[in-house]
């Protein structure tokens, strides 16, 4: 399992003020109910069994800054050298405490698979709900 440390931000739809980000650990702008979608897609790079990937998110909620899973969910990917799958998993955080809660997100996958982080690739989308 690998976390993701790095981000580039679409701020095509965002309205107010968005999520903050450092070092692949994001952090909420206010209190309220917030759906945390992830998608990870990721390709095989070469021939071997057939193999899984796997897609998590992580919660804290204590200064300490250890990480709990959240969500997790898994899919299968093809033995051959062109096959592409994509996992996607969400879940619904009521943030109670800007101050200590952060998330964050993490691949697995198993022999030679690797992560697709190109365009319409793996990608994190928050929406607040409400208060």
């Amino acid at each position: 399992t690998t976390d993701i440390t790095s981000w580039s931000e679409d701020t095509s739809g965002k309205a107010g003020t968005g999520m903050s980000q450092s070092s692949g650990i994001f952090t909420f702008p206010s209190t309220g109910i917030y759906r945390i979608r992830f998608s990870n897609s990721t390709y095989n790079i070469g021939a071997a069994a057939n193999r899984y990937i796997g897609a998590f998110i992580r919660l804290s909620t204590n200064s300490g800054g250890s990480y709990a899973i959240l969500r997790e969910q898994y899919g299968h990917i093809n033995d051959d050298n062109s096959c592409t799958t994509t996992v996607v998993t969400s879940n619904y955080l009521n943030v109670s405490n800007t101050s200590t809660t952060r998330v964050k997100f993490s691949v697995a996958a198993e022999n030679n698979s690797t992560l697709n982080g190109g365009y319409y690739g793996t990608f994190v989308e928050f929406i607040k709900l409400g208060d």
